[in-house]
């Protein structure tokens, strides 16, 4: 009998050779597709629901793989990187270009874990619409939770794909309802399950109600097959679109008189009003339709979703967005490095068009860049063009300035012309030293670094003046585990990282005006210049960062107007102190500071002498005003199921408690109770090892999410606590 390795256990170099083979056929691109025939969508959903299995289905099904892909052989289109095949996630985001029905499908598959929320959201920041993708037996997780509120944020409209409905537990109507009850977004199924008549658990098939078709979901050959209407599935059919329009009626008036008008079965009703009425209910986010199926078992049940992407989802032209006045505007949302070809930026094309070789200017960076080369991209590889069009999303080689967020434009612009909104950089909550593997391979060290944290701007890095280390900055483990990981992969640099540590940051007591003066010579005269700043710092309600420095004038001060330039550096100096509170030297938010008196001499002062005296002077300020730190706190969830739900529910609330856990919510997830959702407050100082206690305290039948919360205040006796550890890890006792 021959027996088959799997494909992850094979050696790198035919991994490679057969994934060269594979067959990914890059389809001739179609320059001229009209603006209302584009669609720049992106999958969003929890970890493991699924999100890449339906991605390598769609692109299956659309042509542009003659092999349908699968995480678990390790040998799929948007999950390129080694790292994300072996561990079965999906790290980096994805773009893919294909069509379907005369139509461009700008697709990018976004990764599920919370450790890369940046990630999701810089996409979902350039996109038109969204496929969120729920588990049958979970319906919505806390991750869907966190994807929900960022394509909120960005108004995108979302079907729904609830897949898995083979997996033991799955309740289809359950996850619908999860929509309505954890996301407030009214829902409305436009495919329903046909279950086994002997089994009301078992999925046999499936009706879509509006192409009025079913499908054989225990033949895996199975197409989609016009209903019989003697049948059970035009029961179904019937049935179905009677809820579905009756949702729709809801909002629409005269869809529900159109509807009580009708006479006959609703399987005859006019097909074009109720795709017109179910799209406007879509684009106005008052119904979200839910398909459903099972992307790994069978391939078609994925179909639907395509004809949702393309019949109610919007395109470009139905977006509305405000613009600078140019001829050509388009947003870098995210940067890679190719070992070919350098640094490549991805841009979505808001207006106008952009030919290779052209010029733009980068309004953030007040630059310009030249001899700009052109890629439309298909995962990791990317097809030369000689021009993008508006509505589209494209790869730009030799922009060497610009960085994620910024806009880039082409054409006389005037006074009045606006950026495009950037992407919110979210803080890092943990972080570690790490050096270079040896004396020779700091410059390569180097390198990495500034490339990785280009590519991933939640990464950060800092120099530790008082150990002499290297600190790195992440969003959580898995982040930092990635980062190591990727030096040793992509750069040859098995790193030293040192143990994870907690992010805290610091808040002032109470307000404090400070003044600081400093002199200083420069130039071949050695020119004397001197500058004194008086700043007030007041603390704040509201959990925020420095990002400006607001003018508010003494009436006694000496100059009653603050040049540009004077003001921009004294702010830098005052971001820079910040940087490091007076507690630990954890950066300081929550802060307003407001400059009360700038004198200097002269009106060729050093801006870099500005900025020194700012600092100097918020660090009195700090001093003087006095300072405590704040700690992250994170929203645990724990959903335990089968024999575990009704049995381990004690021991793990216990164990949250132990932690310094709140507990928020409990609630069963079903009526029979085989499945509980916990929700607990837990400081994520107290989170090490908790995902191996909840799987011990439930006999592994319980499933924990994580993701940050907010900040609260640390008390006095804890915080001396953490001011010792702090020390003792530095090797210091006189703290």
């Amino acid at each position: 009998m021959l027996r088959v390795k799997p494909f992850q256990s094979l050696p790198k170099q035919i991994r490679c050779r057969v994934w060269s083979l594979r067959g990914v056929m890059t389809p001739a691109l179609k320059p001229n597709v009209p603006l209302d025939k584009i669609r720049n969508i992106g999958i969003i959903a929890h970890i493991d629901a699924g999100k890449t299995t339906v991605t390598e289905r769609l692109l299956y099904l659309t042509g542009l793989t003659s092999v349908v892909g699968d995480v678990d052989d390790g040998n799929t289109v948007t999950d390129f990187m080694e790292l994300e095949r072996e561990r079965g996630i999906t790290i980096q985001s994805a773009a893919v270009t294909s069509f379907w029905r005369d139509h461009r499908i700008n697709l990018i598959d976004t990764p599920g874990h919370v450790d890369f929320t940046l990630e999701v959201e810089r996409c979902l920041r350039v996109l038109d619409g969204a496929v969120a993708v729920l588990d049958g037996s979970t319906g919505v997780q806390a991750q869907t939770l966190t994807v929900w509120r960022q394509a909120k944020k960005f108004k995108l409209p979302c079907v729904f794909f609830v897949n898995k409905l083979d997996k033991p537990g799955a309740n289809f109507a359950m996850a619908v309802d999860s929509i309505e009850q954890r996301l407030s977004q009214r829902a409305a199924a436009t495919v329903v399950p046909i279950y086994d008549p002997s089994n009301s658990k078992k999925v046999t098939g499936l009706v879509d109600l509006l192409a009025k078709k079913y499908l054989d979901l225990t033949n895996h050959k199975a197409l989609w097959n016009n209903i019989d209407t003697q049948s059970h599935e035009f029961e179904l059919l019937n049935r179905g679109r009677e809820e579905l329009f009756t949702r729709i009626s809801d909002s629409d008036d005269e869809f529900g008189t159109k509807m009580l008008e009708h006479s006959g079965d609703l399987a005859d009703f006019n097909q074009f009003v109720m795709f017109t009425a179910l799209r406007k209910a879509t684009l106005s986010k008052e119904l979200a339709p839910v398909s459903c199926g099972t992307a790994l078992r069978h391939t078609q049940s994925v179909v639907p979703i395509l004809n949702h992407v393309l019949d109610l989802l919007p395109s470009p032209m139905e977006r509305v967005v405000e613009l600078p006045d140019a001829k050509f505007v388009g947003l870098v949302f995210k940067i890679v490095h190719d070992k070919r070809r350098g640094q490549l930026s991805y841009m979505r094309v808001y207006k106008g068009q952009l030919k290779s070789g052209s010029t733009v200017d980068n309004l953030n960076r007040e630059t310009q860049e030249t001899g700009l080369k052109l890629f439309t991209p298909f995962s990791d590889d990317f097809q030369a063009s000689p021009i993008v069009t508006e509505g589209n999303i494209a790869v730009i080689s030799g922009l060497k300035d610009t960085v994620t967020g910024d806009t880039l434009t082409q054409g006389k612009l005037t006074s009045s012309s606006i950026l495009l909104t950037g992407i919110e950089l979210p803080d890092p909550v943990f972080f570690c030293s790490v050096e270079p593997p040896s004396t020779a391979s700091i410059h390569a060290f180097d390198r990495a670094l500034k490339e990785l944290v280009v590519e991933d701007p939640s990464l950060k890095t800092r120099y530790d003046a008082e150990t002499g280390q290297t600190i790195v900055e992440g969003m959580g483990e898995l982040h930092i585990e990635v980062f190591k990981e990727r030096l040793l992969r992509e750069y040859g640099l098995n790193v030293f990282m040192g143990p994870l540590q907690v992010g805290y940051r610091e808040v002032i007591d109470a307000p404090a005006t400070e003044s600081a003066h400093v002199e200083d010579q420069f130039g071949d005269q050695k020119f004397k210049q001197s500058c004194s700043i008086t700043l007030r710092l007041e603390p704040t309600e509201k959990d925020t960062k420095f990002t400006k420095l607001e003018v508010d004038l003494d009436e006694s001060a000496t100059q009653k107007y603050v040049r540009a330039d004077w003001l921009k550096a004294a702010s830098e100096g005052v971001k820079n102190a910040l940087l490091n509170g007076p507690v630990l030297g954890f950066p300081v938010h929550n802060v307003k500071v407001s400059l009360k008196n700038l004198t200097a001499s002269g009106g060729k002062v050093n801006p870099s002498l500005i900025a020194a005296c700012a600092n100097e002077c918020v660090t009195k300020a700090l001093k003087a005003s006095g300072a405590h730190l704040i700690e992250p706190v994170m929203l645990v969830e724990v959903t335990v199921i089968d024999e575990a739900a009704e049995a381990g529910v004690n021991s793990v609330l216990q164990e949250l408690t132990r932690r310094r856990g709140h507990i928020c919510n409990v609630q069963q997830q079903d009526t029979q109770g085989h499945s509980i959702i916990i929700e607990a407050r837990v400081p994520l100082a107290e989170t090490s090892g908790i995902a191996a206690s909840i799987r011990s305290l439930s006999s592994g039948l319980a499933f924990l999410h994580m993701q940050l919360l907010e900040y609260e205040h640390v008390s006095p006796h804890d915080q001396a606590v953490i001011i010792e550890r702090y020390y003792q890890g530095r090797g210091k006792t006189d703290f």
